[in-house]
């Protein structure tokens, strides 16, 4: 028996009941890869591939996701050694063993396997991998293990527990040990026992004892549970100091900024959850990127963002190697949004300072570097964000002004770039040249629609300095209500503002 939070446990209950409703219908694959694993599944099948292929058709992107092949691997072992992948799968669901000697005995096989195979530099049998196998064989006993789940379900319900990525099977087992109270708290509750009753099918596992429901609980809370932000450290863990880059020339600051996140890319490395190890991203980004370099600091970085960083740790986010541009608080774990475009990898942070501060010394090229050891570097980076001095101004402020005749901006999305030609028609110079060759990356543009709109549309940044020929511009912000001209003129601090002054020009 172990102690748990049962008022945040009755939160989380309550906010999945509502989720339960909306979403059911996506996750029910769950049921029915249990059922479906626990008809077909024979350890003694002649076709051992063909039956193993079989049992676990509809695991979906349980075992197979980009850039992670649990499933696949299986097969192709098979081909290699089915004798021996058969006796993997018997020794696994041998319960007079105990459950964490057989996960570790399981992937010792697979490393055996895949030196065997000699085609690749991993096999994919990750811890939840493994137990996502003897959750379709055992579905009254075991459970899932997703280390971002189950981290964010130990915090919300055993904060005193600290849960350490690549510890290994004995942190599965005591996570399965939480999962059990949480299960036999599912069981008393009528709400959910009716819900699933009239949601799973024939085809679905009936899941009498709820250890599934505990499954899609801990994925629920690890994606979509967001209780308040928490802007301190988990007890006993030590408030760290990094430096990040918010992307190449700190092209992402402004979207950080504006969404209180902090971005990582590395897309094709899928989602960094999956990996448990260091050696497994850097491993990952040779094959995907090349053997010429050997990663070291990058997958330092992509490891350090997963496993490392920690709510209330404090980062600094730097523009080149000579700027600090604002400093924040971690709020959340990480998180794969795959719905993104670029840069899935994400964390929530508080971002409290925003601005620019000039370094004498010269910063890490590194993404992600932690420098909570240099106490007293520390301390001047927050004494100088602290200071009464203003810093240098982030950015300067353009007001661009289009004819909605030749270009309206209305039809101009959010992300999108737009250059812009430094030249009119004629082929002269426009009138205000020289502020095209003034602006910087990072400035922030006003877009102004003149006649006969005569209003304030949207913001956009400079994503790319003039080269003498043209500027670009990455719109950040369509207006949801545009601010007239009107309006503008009213305020007396714009007076002498260039173009109500002489609103001819760009």
């Amino acid at each position: 028996m172990i102690n748990i939070s049962s008022s945040n446990l009755a939160k989380i209950i309550e906010a999945y009941k509502v989720y339960f409703k909306e979403y059911f219908s996506i996750e029910l694959y769950k049921w029915k890869a249990v059922r479906c694993f626990l008809a077909y599944w024979d350890i003694e099948a002649v076709n051992f591939k063909g039956m193993l292929k079989q049992a676990l058709s509809k695991t979906e992107n349980l075992l197979t996701l980009m850039n992670n092949y649990p499933r696949n691997m299986l097969e192709e072992f098979c081909e290699l050694d089915e004798t021996k992948v058969r006796e993997m799968f018997r020794e696994l669901f041998d319960e007079n063993q105990n459950v964490v000697f057989r996960i570790n005995q399981f992937r010792k096989n697979a490393d055996e396997l895949l030196r065997l195979w000699g085609k690749g530099k991993q096999h994919y049998q990750t811890l939840n991998a493994i137990t996502t196998y003897l959750w379709l064989r055992y579905p009254d006993k075991y459970y899932i293990y997703k280390y971002s789940c189950a981290r964010k379900m130990v915090r919300e319900l055993m904060p005193s527990m600290v849960l350490k990525k690549g510890s290994g099977a004995e942190e599965v087992s005591e996570v399965f040990k939480l999962y059990d109270e949480i299960a036999k708290v599912l069981q008393k509750d009528a709400d959910i026992r009716k819900m699933l009753d009239n949601v799973l099918t024939e085809d679905c596992y009936p899941d009498k004892n709820l250890r599934t429901a505990v499954v899609d609980l801990a994925y629920f809370v690890g994606r979509y549970y967001h209780p308040e932000p928490k802007m301190l450290p988990e007890p006993g863990t030590k408030v760290q100091t990094w430096i990040y880059s918010p992307g190449e020339g700190a092209r992402k600051w402004d979207e950080c900024v504006a969404k209180n996140k902090m971005y990582l890319g590395w897309d094709d490395m899928g989602d960094f959850d999956l990996y448990e190890t260091r050696e497994d991203m850097r491993t990952r980004m040779k094959e995907l990127y090349g053997e010429e370099k050997d990663y070291r600091n990058d997958s330092l970085a992509t490891w350090e963002f997963t496993s490392e960083m920690n709510i209330g740790d404090v980062v600094f986010a730097k523009k080149g190697r000579g700027c600090i541009i604002g400093r924040g608080i971690v709020t959340g774990d990480y998180e794969y949004d795959k719905s993104r475009d670029e840069y899935r990898h994400v964390r929530s942070v508080k971002w409290d300072k925003v601005g620019e501060w000039t370094l004498k010394e010269p910063l890490a090229m590194k993404t992600l570097t932690n420098v909570t050891s240099y106490a007293n570097y520390v301390e001047n980076l927050n004494k100088m964000l602290e200071s009464r001095t203003e810093p240098e101004t982030a950015s300067n402020y353009w007001w661009l002004c289009a004819n909605p005749k030749i270009w309206s901006m209305t039809g101009w999305m959010v992300g999108e770039e737009q250059d812009y030609t430094l030249y009119n028609t004629a082929g002269n110079k426009r009138r205000v040249f020289q502020h095209f060759l003034d602006a910087r990356v990072g400035d922030k543009v006003i877009c102004y629609e003149a006649n006969p709109t005569k209003q304030i549309s949207g913001l956009a940044v400079i994503s790319k300095e003039s080269d003498g020929e043209r500027i670009c511009f990455r719109k950040i912000e369509t207006l949801a209500s545009p601010v007239d001209l009107s309006e503008v003129k009213s305020m007396p601090e714009l007076a002498n503002m260039e173009f109500l002054v002489n609103p001819n020009g760009s």
